[in-house]
C-alpha cells in the first residue's frame, strides 16, 4: 500500500470546520502547530492521523473517525493514531472528545511514532472494531513515556478491561486541561491563553448559491455583527475595524484583500 496524504497542516493556530478528509494511509499528517477539527470527517486504514501536531477533535454536530479495512485478504491491523511527541517537555498530543469511531474491519486506536507519543480519547463513542487491546507498541516495547489514555468512553469498543497494561491514567486537572479548547490556545512558551477580539465575524463557507453559516460555539453569544460573504459589498463598514474572516479559497482571500 502506498502512502497518499489528503492533507498536511503545519501552521500554528489552524482551525477547520466541516472538513472531509480521505484516503487510506497517512490520511492526515497532523504535522506540527496548534490546531482544532470541529464536526470533520476522517477516513482511513493505516496510521491515518499522525504527526507532532497539539490537536483538539470534537463535535457540536458530528465528528467522525470512519477506518477502512487495512490490506483485505491479510491478516493485518490498522491504527488510527500514530503521534509523534520527541520530549516529555513538549505540549503537543492529540485530544478526540465526543468523536463517533466507525467502519468495517478492526483497528487499534494507535501506537506510538515516536518515544513520547501522546493520545487521549475522551467521551468518544467505540464500535466493535476497535481491538480488545485498544493500542499496540510501534516495535516490540514501548518506552515508559508514551502517553496514551482513555476516559468515560461508550460503545462496544470502550471496554478497558481488556486494555494493555501500560494506559496511562491522567490526574483531572491534566484531563480537565487536555479536553479543553485551552489545550490548543494556550502559547507552549509563555504558557497564557491566547485569545483574539473582534467586532465583526465574516463567514465565507458554503456556495455562492447555496451560503451557509456554521454551528461554531458561542456564535449565539457573540455580540459583534455576523454576515456572510454573499452579503458583502463594499470595506467601508470595516475600515479601521477588526474582522474574523471564516472560510477558504478564494471567497476568504477575496474578502480579506478588500
Amino acid at each position: 500500500m502506498t502512502p497518499v496524504v489528503a492533507g498536511m497542516i503545519s501552521g500554528d493556530r489552524s482551525s477547520f470546520y466541516g472538513v472531509g478528509f480521505y484516503s487510506l494511509q497517512d490520511t492526515l499528517w497532523d504535522d506540527k502547530g496548534r490546531h482544532y477539527f470541529n464536526s470533520c470527517t476522517i477516513e482511513g486504514d493505516m496510521d491515518f492521523i499522525f504527526g507532532v501536531g497539539q490537536s483538539l477533535y470534537e463535535v457540536i454536530i458530528s465528528c467522525s473517525i470512519s477506518v477502512c479495512e487495512a490490506y483485505p485478504g491479510k491478516a493485518i491491523i490498522g491504527f488510527i493514531t500514530a503521534q509523534g511527541r520527541m520530549n516529555v517537555d513538549d505540549e503537543n498530543g492529540f485530544v478526540f472528545k465526543n468523536c463517533n469511531i466507525h467502519g468495517f474491519g478492526k483497528t487499534y486506536l494507535g501506537t506510538p511514532w515516536r518515544s513520547y507519543a501522546r493520545v487521549l480519547f475522551y467521551k468518544t463513542t467505540m464500535s466493535s472494531i476497535i481491538q480488545p487491546l485498544g493500542w499496540q507498541p510501534w516495535n516490540s516495547s514501548v518506552d515508559g513515556g508514551v502517553e496514551f489514555s482513555e476516559y468515560d468512553n461508550m460503545g462496544p469498543g470502550s471496554a478497558l478491561s481488556g486494555r494493555v497494561s501500560w494506559l496511562k491514567k491522567l490526574d483531572s486537572s491534566t484531563l480537565m486541561k487536555m479536553t479543553s479548547t485551552e489545550f490548543v490556545a494556550r502559547n507552549g512558551e509563555s504558557g497564557e491563553v491566547e485569545k483574539y477580539c473582534g467586532r465583526f465575524l465574516m463567514v465565507a463557507t458554503g456556495e455562492t448559491s447555496d451560503p451557509f453559516v456554521l454551528a461554531m460555539e458561542a456564535l449565539s453569544s457573540f455580540p459583534g455583527k455576523v454576515i456572510h460573504s454573499t452579503r458583502f459589498k463594499s470595506g467601508k463598514e470595516f475600515k479601521d475595524e477588526h474582522v474574523f474572516v471564516v472560510g477558504a479559497e478564494n471567497s476568504k482571500r477575496e474578502k480579506e484583500e478588500r
